[in-house]
């Protein structure tokens, strides 16, 4: 699990593309509070 600041999907997609694609939830925060989770859908 990777808790990140939303701003991190634009800055560092990449980086979070990864973590996605080996089937690792990635949590974002925005002010501090949770946001939403990106998932893969495979």
């Amino acid at each position: 699990m990777e808790i990140r600041p939303v701003s991190d999907l634009r800055n560092k997609f990449s980086e979070i593309e990864k973590k996605v694609k080996e089937g690792k939830p990635v949590y974002l925060t925005k002010n501090g509070y949770g946001s939403m989770v990106v998932l893969s859908i495979e």
